[in-house]
């Protein structure tokens, strides 16, 4: 078996609570600064911030988190081989997810939600202990990218 090494960038840009178009820019800011990595890999709602509480039920912040992400896809493609994970909540059905974000060459591979949250569940995010997703293996992913999910085959 090939050793395959990569370089990883553990990221952590400035933020403001509730300012997706901020955090974005910042996000994309971060990505352009650090060509030379693979992998970059933002915090847990890094495009909305953690505490923005009753704002995650707001459809237009969770419509601007689905833009920013989107513009985020195409600012990738400006860099051949950039992976990003970066987190947002996400809204499927009735429910709401605070979920990683996969992001490969321009495309959205997929979302990853927080499997357990902490006894307080001060936001208001629904785990998904419920639910069962699967990350599609992609051979231009490393493999710790890959091995995140349950045994399911479907993405949300």
């Amino acid at each position: 078996m090939k050793n395959t090494r990569f370089k990883a960038g553990l990221c952590v840009p400035k933020r403001k609570i509730g300012n997706v178009t901020f955090n974005k820019d910042e996000i994309i800011k971060t990505r352009k600064e650090n060509k030379d990595c693979q992998i970059l890999l933002f915090p847990e709602l890094s495009l909305t911030g953690y505490t923005c509480g009753d704002l995650f039920f707001q459809a237009e912040i969770l419509e601007s988190c689905l833009s920013a992400l989107e513009d985020i896809k195409e600012a990738s493609k400006e860099n051949k081989g950039a992976r990003i994970i970066l987190g947002l909540p996400l809204r499927k059905g009735n429910s709401l997810y605070n979920v990683a974000a996969f992001l490969n060459n321009g495309k959205i591979l997929g979302f990853v939600p927080k499997s357990s949250l902490h006894d307080l569940q001060l936001f208001f995010l629904v785990p998904s202990y419920h639910l069962e997703f699967k990350f599609l293996r992609k051979s231009n992913l490393p493999s710790t990218c890959v091995n995140v999910s349950s045994n399911s085959s479907s993405l949300i």
